[in-house]
């Protein structure tokens, strides 16, 4: 582990972070879950801990430069997420980010799941991206938000 090597008071004690079952809404068709995700600056709230710090950032490239620095001592204490197989509509809302935001995701170890990566979503806006989630593990992330890279579990 990253921060053991490190020499971090308390870094061999980090756990791991329990899953969470986000909260779901019917989509307005009934045929898929609405899954919301809320962008701040360099982060994916719902990834995050419970009470992340706010980060400042006023381009990509300062999320990028304050991810280098803090994203491993945040690693520990990023949130699964955790669904089950099925049809889903999700919600990125660009929160507070000053610049425009996109949505990427892809099967984190097996390529033959479903993937989508795309969107321009403006400061206070939100998109939706439809999805038929496959059982698996995903990684999730904003790379014009330069966020972390955060899990999905799909299970049947």
């Amino acid at each position: 582990m990253l921060l053991v090597a490190l020499g971090l008071p308390g870094a061999a004690l980090a756990a791991p972070q329990p899953d969470v079952v986000p909260a779901l809404t019917p989509a307005p068709d009934g045929g898929a879950q609405v899954l919301v995700l809320h962008a701040r600056a360099c982060m994916l709230l719902e990834g995050e801990a419970p009470d992340p710090v706010p980060l400042k950032a006023g381009s990509t490239a300062d999320c990028q430069r304050l991810n280098r620095a803090m994203g491993p001592l945040r690693q520990d204490k990023l949130r699964r997420l955790r669904v089950k197989a099925g049809t889903y509509v999700i919600r990125l809302l660009n929160v507070d980010v000053p610049w425009p935001i996109d949505f990427a995701i892809e099967g984190a170890h097996d390529p033959s799941l479903p993937k989508h990566a795309g969107g321009k979503i403006a400061p206070g806006e939100g998109a939706d991206f439809r999805l038929e989630l496959k059982p698996g593990i995903y990684v999730y992330r904003s790379p014009l938000n330069a966020t972390l890279d955060y899990r999905l579990l799909v299970e049947n």
